[in-house]
């Protein structure tokens, strides 16, 4: 059986390996270009430097929506009435 020590051991070098690995990396460079937070490569002739968080925007106006109807509510009563607030028949 390990120590706590020889566990934290393994906790800190595992921590150290995954700062360092590639594909951490790539995420952290896809996110930057994703929040437009990386400029565009200059060094590629021909290409805009012009830098867009177009998808980002949609993304982020969508994804409200998409947790909402994942919440394990199918269906949202909104009482338009002092009437319809009585009749409801989920009392939550």
């Amino acid at each position: 059986m390990l120590d706590k020590d020889e566990i934290i051991s393994i906790i800190a070098a595992e921590m150290t390996n995954a700062g360092n690995d590639e594909l951490v990396h790539k995420k952290r460079l896809a996110e930057k270009y994703y929040h437009g937070l990386e400029p565009a490569p200059l060094d590629v002739k021909g290409r805009s430097s012009v830098v867009s968080t177009d998808v980002a925007d949609a993304v982020e106006w969508l994804l409200p929506n998409i947790v909402e109807s994942l919440s394990g509510k199918s269906v949202k009563f909104m009482a338009m009435s002092a009437q319809d607030e009585d009749n409801r028949s989920d009392r939550a």
